[in-house]
């Protein structure tokens, strides 16, 4: 069976560890395998009726600060940023950044390692479920601002119904957190992200965030896993700084080496399927 007449599922698993205050963080594994979508359970452990194996949305209770709300409309054009939809690599080889881009993009740490880019090619809507605070609305508007500024990124917004979703976000407590982490994690983990993907083109995502950590390191794991669960699916020492770091961190947002590896992935130029040797090639007319 090929890729073309199979579907694949990529089980993105990056957290962050709950830890005591002197004992750090590890991340979980990211996996790709073969299967149907899990079952989705609701906070309080009920079964959601999901015959397709699509993720069901969960019920959670909102929080009830809203603001500053996130705009469901739809994401504005996006503007190549540079003429030609040319990156500006500034500061960093082509080298080191086809090397990350390797490590990061083109490996995963457990599972299917195809060695083959995994990207969204349609718009992403977003359906929130529990309870966010204000601040976490906040971070995922920019997280939608950053995303959206990309040259060759569909585009990611909230939408308020469910039927019009294809990534679902969970904000549950550690009950309801507990119930909906996929059972490959066997750590107790403050965030995952689940990706399924067909011929290459991720379709739909699940992400799940533990609302009983703080907000500084709630900030950290909301960049973490909306950023992986677009197609960058593993994780790497070489750069303690990186939203990617294996160990311990509580960075808010990706530094300039991790946005440029989600420019490369989002450019044009760069397909689902493509190899190494595909995306080296390419890069050529895409860094300036």
């Amino acid at each position: 069976m090929n890729h073309t007449e199979r579907k694949l599922i990529a089980l993105l698993l990056a957290a962050c560890l709950a830890c005591a205050a002197l004992s750090g963080c590890g991340r979980a594994p990211a996996v790709r395998r073969d299967g149907e979508p899990p079952k989705t359970r609701d906070e309080r452990g009920r079964l959601i009726n999901n015959p397709t194996g699509t993720p069901a949305p969960v019920t959670g209770t909102p929080s009830p600060t809203v603001t500053p709300k996130i705009t469901g409309k739809e994401p504005s054009p996006t503007e190549s940023p540079l003429p030609g939809g040319r990156i500006d690599r500034k500061g960093y080889s082509a080298d080191t950044i086809l090397s990350y881009f390797e490590d990061i993009v083109l490996s995963a740490e457990y599972g299917d390692n195809d060695h083959h880019i995994h990207k969204w090619t349609a718009k992403i809507g977003v359906y929130v479920e529990g309870s966010p605070t204000s601040k976490d609305r906040s971070v995922m508007n920019e997280i939608f601002r950053k995303m959206n500024s990309v040259s060759g990124f569909p585009g990611i917004r909230l939408v308020t119904r469910q039927e019009d979703a294809n990534l679902f976000v969970y904000f549950y407590n550690d009950e309801g957190y507990d119930r909906i982490t996929p059972s490959t994690i066997t750590d107790k983990t403050n965030g995952f992200a689940t990706t399924w993907y067909s011929n290459y083109a991720i379709y739909q995502a699940k992400i799940g965030i533990r609302t009983s950590m703080g907000q500084h390191e709630r900030n950290s794991v909301l960049w973490e896993e909306f950023v992986q669960s677009t197609g960058m699916l593993n994780d790497s020492y070489t750069y303690p700084d990186s939203l990617f770091y294996q160990g311990y961190n509580e960075v808010q947002g990706p530094n300039r080496l991790d946005w440029l590896l989600f420019e490369l992935l989002y450019h044009p130029d760069i397909r689902p399927g493509m190899d190494m040797s595909a995306v080296t090639a390419a890069s050529k007319n895409i860094f300036r």
